[in-house]
């Protein structure tokens, strides 16, 4: 008799025992079946539905319930093996520096994981497949990458603070005279401060 038409699994994740096997009998007799999948040491009565598993391999096995037709089989591709599939991997996180006291300074994490969907999370602003936050203050933060699974990678990210000097002109070409050094006016760019050629910055 025929009794196994396939065996489907499904893998664990960062060991959680969430993967799953599913014994699909031939049509019809799924009830008449008992299954097992340690290689007939222990049978259940369950349709051929087992969840909650490990990481690990497996041995399938049916039997009819029917004891006047005490037929069994062994599933041809057996071993079955359960993979577990890691928690999201971050890729990338750049941080970008807020100026002065003006909230501009930003966090943009690239992370690869399992799923359709992965949440990203800084100090518990939570936003779907987007790892760009904006609009912050110097500081650390925690941050993480979650699956739809609940596996996640937590980790912190420091938002540097650049000083901004502001110089005033008090001559008409543009130049404030402190003792024998003139100071032209410089501003920040996106890696360093710039100073024009021939100007000397003074630190307060």
């Amino acid at each position: 008799m025929y009794l196994l038409h396939t065996v489907i699994v499904s893998e664990s994740h960062c060991g959680q025992h969430d993967g799953a096997i599913t014994v699909v009998a031939t049509t019809g007799l799924a009830s008449m079946l008992k299954y097992s999948i340690d290689n007939g040491q222990n049978y259940f009565l369950n349709l051929g539905r087992f969840t909650n598993l490990p990481q690990g391999n497996y041995r399938v096995k049916v039997m009819v319930t029917d004891t006047n037709q005490p037929c069994q089989k062994v599933y041809d591709h057996n071993p079955l093996t359960i993979d577990q599939m890691d928690g999201p991997v971050v890729t990338n996180v750049v941080a970008q520096y807020e100026t002065g006291t003006q909230a501009d300074g930003s966090i943009t994490i690239l992370a690869t994981g399992s799923g359709d969907s992965l949440y990203y999370t800084v100090s518990g602003i939570t936003q779907i497949n987007n790892g760009y936050f904006g609009q912050l203050s110097a500081g650390n933060y925690t941050c993480s990458v979650t699956d739809p699974f609940g596996c996640d990678t937590v980790f912190t990210v420091t938002v540097n603070n650049l000083t901004m000097v502001r110089l005033q002109a008090i001559a008409g070409d543009g130049s404030a005279c402190l003792g024998n050094v003139a100071c032209y006016r410089c501003w920040p760019t996106t890696s360093a401060m710039y100073i024009p050629s021939g100007a000397t910055l003074v630190r307060p």
